[in-house]
């Protein structure tokens, strides 16, 4: 299993057509598409990185806004924000 120091959980939320999910690709993978197909649902990437000799582990999450009245979001939302406190 892979150790890491920190754990953060990100989560983007905006409306439609805004590059969220271009910008997670991007920042997550270091890749770029031109004709990116609109989310449906939610985006989820895993990004590595390291700061002064510490692993820290992010966990990004890229939805629309309107997919926040979903009970499946507000729970994630709700796990998150658990987390975080």
């Amino acid at each position: 299993m892979f150790f890491s120091d920190y754990l953060f959980k990100l989560l983007l939320i905006g409306d439609s057509s805004v590059g969220k999910s271009c910008l997670l690709l991007r920042f997550a993978d270091d890749s770029y598409v031109d004709s990116y197909i609109s989310t449906i649902g939610v985006d989820f990437k895993i990004k590595t990185v390291e700061q002064d000799r510490k692993t820290i582990k992010l966990q990004i999450v890229s939805t629309h806004k309107t997919f926040l009245f979903d009970s499946l979001c507000r729970r994630l939302i709700r796990l998150v924000l658990s987390l975080l406190c």
